[in-house]
Parts: C-alpha cells; structure tokens; sequence
C-alpha cells in the first residue's frame, strides 16, 4: 500500500488482469456451447413429442411430408419471432405475434391439433425468453380463442370475426392479470396496445402466408373445402347448367358421403367436396350420358362397345385433368380419379360378350387405383348406391337396404375396397347412415285428390 509501481510490476498486472480476462472469456464460450446444447436438446425433444402425439392420436395423413414441412415451418416462425422481438427490439415480449404459428397449423390440420400446437410453442417461445412464462402463457390462452373462432369460418375471407375473437380473449386474460399484479392504468394500456399490435401482425401474416401454404402445398384444408362448396364456385354453376343430371346426382350422393364420413370419423368435409366434384369429367361429353341426354342410348347402339366404353371410362381422366386446371386440391383429385376403381364398365362388356367383340381387359375396366382413403372409398360406395336406388320401382326400406347390402358385398368380393382404411363395422355403419338418407330422397309423394 502506498508504494510505487514499477513498470515490472505493472506490466506483471497486465499481465494477470489479460490471464484473467481469458479465462472468464473461456468460461463464457464454454457456458454458451452448454446453454446452446441445452437448448438444442429440449428443441429435438418437443419436435419428437409432437410427431409422436400426432401418430398416436391422429390419421396418418397427419403425419404427411408436406405437413411436418409446415409444422417446422410454424415451430422456426415462432422462435425467430421471439428473437427478434427480445434480442433486436428490445421491448415487451406481448407484442410477439404469437398466435400466428398456432393458427396456421389450425388452419391446415385442424382446431385439434392447433390446440396441441399451442402448448408446444408456449414452450418454445418461453425458453428463449430465458424460461419466462408469464407473457407468452398470457399470448398463448388469447390464442384459444382464436382456436374457437376458427369453427365458425367459413371463408378465409372471414378473418375480421377471427381477429375480434383473439382481441377480445387477449383482452379478458390481460384484464384479469392486471388486476391480479395490481397494475397501474398506464401499464394496462401498453399492455393492450402490445396485445393490438401482436394480434394484427399475426392476422396480416395469416393472410399472406395461409393461401401461399395452402397452394404449395396442394393441401384440403378446411377453408379450401368450404370455398369448394360454395355453389357459386365455376365449376358447380357449369355443370348445374350443362349437366343437370350429373349434378343433381352429387348433390345427393354429397349428402350420403358426408353423414357416413361423419358417423366413422372421417373428413366429412373431403367426403362432401368429393361427391359434388366426382363426375365433373362429364363436362367433356354429357351427351354420352344418360342422367343428362335422354337420346344417349341411341348414341351408344351406333358405336362398338369398346368405343362407347372407352367414352364412359375417359370421364375420369378428363376429371383429373379438369380438376387440375381448376387447382381442386390432391385429395379430390383423387376421389375423383379412385372413386370407380378398377371396376368393370359391366354394361358394355355384357354388350361385347353378345356381338362376339374381341374384348380386352383394359377397354372394359377402370384404370383405378382402388380407393386408398376413407372418403374415397365412401364416395364410391354413395355413388353407386344412389344411381342403383334411382333406378328402382320400390323404394321401400327393405329394397333400398337390400341396395346397400348387395353394393358393399359386391365391391368387397371385388377387392374394390381391399386398399381403403375400412373396417366391417365401419362400412356397417356406412349403411345406416345412408339408409334414411335414401329413403329421404326417394320416398314417394302421397298423391293429394284433385
């Protein structure tokens, strides 16, 4: 104390102060690579436990390439948001558009799973906030709102009662709180504008990004499907004009396919879409058709039955080509290009057979594939049920039974079905919800004196 330095000694201080300074370089280097395998390590481990929550407790489909694609996608948004909002911005973490991710995915999988895919971004969004709860778990019960309202939509267009849901949800959750920690009047009001600012970014992002997802990815989400369903949609308005028959057809067998898909729990929605979307490969040559051109047996009795075969057969492909060009999504393109199978074009095979034609395999079947999902295959079951009942003289309950029994016995001797996810008493409940359906539809009218 109080004695001179010398300059061997200081540089000797210098020396310690930079040895020093080294080692607590070294220990912070060490503790980010820790901190970073730490973190590393509980990542893997929520994106494993959502895969594996999805296999155990949901179709496969949801398993799908294209769907973990986006479920990375989402899980990626959210932390980089985070970052920014924490590492860059610097202010409140409510204003981190939170709700964005977890909508997205309930938007292309379903509410269901955007209600799992909430809890896991609350983990997420909380570890790099350095393990801090307490906002993201306010942004997070605003969001079930947002979950809640999505039930409700029925176009994408309908995003401001969406938003109103997820102000109002942020609104009664930060109100609470606030009063909870009592808050000043001056923080509650920040609070709220954080949450506004949150909330519209997270909706302009929808916006922007869900159509794009959507697109890409070729995907039935159930804003595509409710559009599809509209019938004003081209498509529909064309075939109500110039297949009438066929169109009319659709319809009934869209009501049949959706309560059966509905009573196994299957995607009603699809199963509807599909119906009305089936045949619209008709639209090449209604006038072969005999739902839409009366005179189209005539037409037939001029032509071989291979050529009128190869007609009948072509609306299948013309309906995937058609659906293509209208941007239907894969899954109706493929209801409509499996929904007959490989099956037999019976009533002109039976027509080769007495003309003594040369008959090929391929000219009097189908090109398939069978169906491969649930909808597809109910789809095909409804098709031929109510173009069966339709025909019949007796539409008592009994006959039309007897037309349900005999059409899913014949498709599975057939192997028609051997490839679709179905179960015996799935397709035993298929039938019973389709029966009062048809029974519905064919009734006959009592006849009222004049």
């Amino acid at each position: 104390k109080n004695q001179k330095v010398t300059a061997f000694e200081l540089l000797k201080l210098k020396s310690l102060q930079r040895a020093q300074k080294e080692q607590h370089t070294s220990k912070e280097d060490f503790e980010l690579i820790l901190s970073s395998l730490g973190i590393f390590f509980i990542s893997v481990f929520i994106i494993v436990m959502y895969y594996y929550i999805l296999v155990l407790f949901f179709p496969p489909n949801f398993t799908s390439n294209p769907r973990l694609i986006i479920s990375l996608f989402a899980f990626l948004i959210s932390i980089l948001l985070t970052v920014f909002v924490n590492n860059v911005l610097k202010v409140s973490s409510l204003i981190i558009p939170y709700s964005f991710s977890v909508l997205l995915i309930a938007l292309v999988f379903s509410p269901h799973i955007g209600l799992i895919f909430n809890f896991f971004v609350l983990v997420f969004v909380s570890i790099f906030l350095n393990w801090s709860f307490f906002n993201p778990a306010i942004l997070s019960l605003a969001t079930l709102g947002g979950i809640i309202a999505l039930k409700t939509m029925k176009k994408k267009q309908e995003y401001y009662p969406l938003a109103l849901y997820l102000f109002l949800s942020f609104l009664i959750v930060i109100t609470a709180v606030s009063l909870l920690r009592f808050e000043s009047i001056v923080n509650y009001l920040w609070h709220i504008l954080w949450g506004i600012i949150s909330i519209s970014s997270s909706i302009v992002g929808l916006v922007l990004l869900t159509p794009v997802v959507e697109r890409r990815l070729n995907m039935a989400t159930k804003q595509i499907l409710l559009e599809l369903l509209d019938f004003d949609n081209p498509l529909l308005k064309k075939m109500s004009m110039i297949i009438p028959g066929t169109y009319h057809h659709t319809l009934i067998v869209g009501n049949l396919a959706e309560s059966a898909a509905e009573a196994i729990g299957a995607n009603h929605l699809l199963a509807r879409v599909g119906s009305y979307y089936h045949d619209i490969g008709k639209l090449e040559s209604p006038q072969f058709f005999i739902e839409n051109n009366s005179e189209a047996s005539d037409l037939h009795d001029k032509m071989l039955a291979n050529e009128s075969a190869m007609i009948i057969k072509n609306h299948i492909q013309n309906g995937v080509t058609l659906g293509k060009k209208s941007k239907l999504p894969k899954p109706v393109l493929e209801i409509i290009q499996q929904h007959h199978g490989t099956s037999q074009i019976r009533f002109f095979y039976n027509k080769a057979k007495e003309t003594n034609l040369d008959i090929q395999y391929d000219q009097f079947h189908y090109d398939g594939p069978k169906p491969q999902s649930k909808e597809a295959a109910i789809v095909m079951i409804a098709d031929i049920v109510e173009s069966t009942t339709k025909s019949l003289d007796d539409f008592s309950e009994s006959i039309i039974q007897k037309v349900l029994d005999d059409t899913i016995r014949n498709l599975i001797n057939e192997d028609q079905l051997a490839e679709a996810p179905l179960t015996l008493k799935e397709l035993d409940t298929i039938k019973k919800y389709m029966l009062p359906i048809l029974m519905g539809a064919y009734r006959k009218r009592l006849e009222y004196p004049e």
